[in-house]
């Protein structure tokens, strides 16, 4: 000790010791030098950069603590971790060459997806299909009416399961057809009921044959000018319908 520094009454540097001993208790991290309380870099607690992320997490994390956008996206390191699930220090997590931030707020479209990687174009990369035994080839594995896609985004139904709620109704079915919810059971509509049946027909009238020749009385007077009332108008032995028939002249005799 230098003779010009004033001598720490052992009372008040116990004081000193103790409370730093406290302290580094309540503050992970901190450290105690003499009587000096060096805190720890970042507290659990505080969010320099108001990401939404503590200090402590982004330094585990390699994210900036200082920036709230750390690979300059346009997306808050925050909501691409909690809100759209992309990487905060890739710029382009579905490598679509699309930004996440264009995708996001450009774009509205899913900066997951990546259709190059979609050969069914069901809204599934071939990896998230294989990942869940769907057929990457197939947009709609169970064959129900709903895109792979559409199953596992917007209904959370089972794209391989036609009935997801065995309601005996397939999901497609209740989705687009009944309109109700694909995940409780519904009992099945009714069928619309059956389409009257037409009023019988009246029979079509009889044509009068008066003589019983096989033509009518009007064709006997009208077409064939015979007599309605002889059944051989000619008189040669064979009735005006049979010579008809034959293509011969009714009215005239066959010798």
């Amino acid at each position: 000790m230098s003779k010009y520094e004033k001598p720490i009454a052992m009372s008040v540097l116990a004081r000193r010791l103790a409370g730093a001993a406290l302290a580094a208790t309540l503050i992970p991290g901190a450290l105690v030098t003499g009587a000096v309380l060096v805190p720890a870099i970042a507290s659990a607690a505080v969010d320099s950069d108001g990401d939404g992320l503590t200090d402590d997490f982004e330094l585990r994390g390699l994210t900036d603590p200082q920036n709230p956008d750390s690979d300059r996206d346009f997306l808050n390191d925050g909501d691409e971790l909690h809100k759209y699930y992309t990487g905060p220090v890739n710029q382009d997590s579905d490598s679509d060459g699309v930004s996440d931030g264009d995708e996001v707020l450009r774009y509205h479209t899913d900066p997951n997806y990546n259709p190059g990687q979609d050969p069914d174009s069901d809204g599934l990369e071939t990896p998230e299909e294989l990942d869940n035994h769907l057929d990457p080839q197939n947009p709609d594995s169970d064959r129900d009416g709903l895109l792979d896609g559409e199953e596992m985004r917007t209904y959370h139904t089972g794209p391989l399961n036609q009935d997801s709620d065995n309601d005996d109704i397939s999901d497609g079915d209740e989705v687009k057809r009944y309109h109700t919810d694909p995940l409780v059971p519904n009992a099945k509509p009714a069928a619309p009921p059956a389409a009257p049946a037409p009023p019988p027909q009246s029979p079509a009238p009889q044509t009068k044959d008066t003589d019983g020749d096989g033509l009518s009385d009007d064709d006997e007077k009208n077409v064939y000018r015979t007599n309605p009332n002889s059944k051989d108008t000619d008189h040669d032995g064979r009735d005006d319908g049979t010579e008809v028939k034959n293509k011969t002249n009714p009215r005239i005799p066959l010798l």
